[in-house]
This record gives structure tokens, C-alpha cells and sequence, in this order.
């Protein structure tokens, strides 16, 4: 399948390029440019706290913290699902030790979520 997770992506107050628009430097936009930046941006938090995940571990926490649309489990219009920061980061919170905490500390162990 083509999608493994989503993102809110229509009708978004973005930046534009001409600033002599009706919002003057914004506009509202829709597409996968505007989905993009949300699924970069929740990784860029998630590496924020925990600076030592893997890429792997990263993509793992994300699908993991989604909200499940459509379908039951991952399908074809939403993969995995939407994108959900609260749920994601409060998965990382419960399964990462904090700093002082035992070994493994800045490791995740959520199961990987195979694409079908």
C-alpha cells in the first residue's frame, strides 16, 4: 500500500510566497504539502525529547500514536491513520525511562506496525 499514516491536510493557513495577497503573506492551501509538514513536524518533536531514537523507532512511535480511521487497522485510504501528537508523545512518556531512570534509558519498545 501507498499510505502508512496521514495527516490533517486540507484547507491550512499556511505561509505564501507573494505578500501582496488578500491574507498578506498567508493563504489557505490543501494537499500532501500541507500533510507533509504536520507528520515532520510531530517527528521533529518526538527527536526533540528523545534525541537518541533511530529513525525506525521514530516511524514506530508515530504509527503507533495514530488514530485509527476508515477501516479497522490499516488500510488503503489511511494506512496506519492519523497523526495524533497527545497520543504519540504520551506513548513515548509511558515506555521511555527518564534520564536518571535504569538502563536502556532514551530507547523506545514499541512493536514495529508492518504496512500490508
Amino acid at each position: 500500500a501507498f499510505v502508512d499514516l496521514t495527516a490533517p491536510g486540507d484547507l491550512i493557513y499556511s505561509t505564501y510566497h507573494r505578500f501582496d495577497n488578500t491574507y498578506n503573506g498567508y493563504t489557505i492551501m490543501s494537499g500532501t504539502s500541507m500533510a507533509t509538514a504536520q507528520v515532520s513536524g510531530l517527528a521533529g518533536l518526538v527527536l526533540s525529547l528523545y534525541p537518541r531514537l533511530t529513525p525506525a523507532e521514530v516511524t514506530s512511535a508515530l504509527l503507533a500514536g495514530a488514530d485509527d480511521l476508515g477501516t479497522a487497522g490499516h488500510d488503503v485510504f489511511y494506512g496506519q491513520g492519523r497523526i495524533n501528537a497527545a497520543h504519540t508523545l504520551t506513548l513515548l512518556t509511558e515506555t521511555i525511562p527518564t534520564a536518571n531512570g535504569s538502563s536502556g534509558a532514551g530507547r523506545v519498545f514499541l512493536p514495529a506496525i508492518q504496512s500490508q
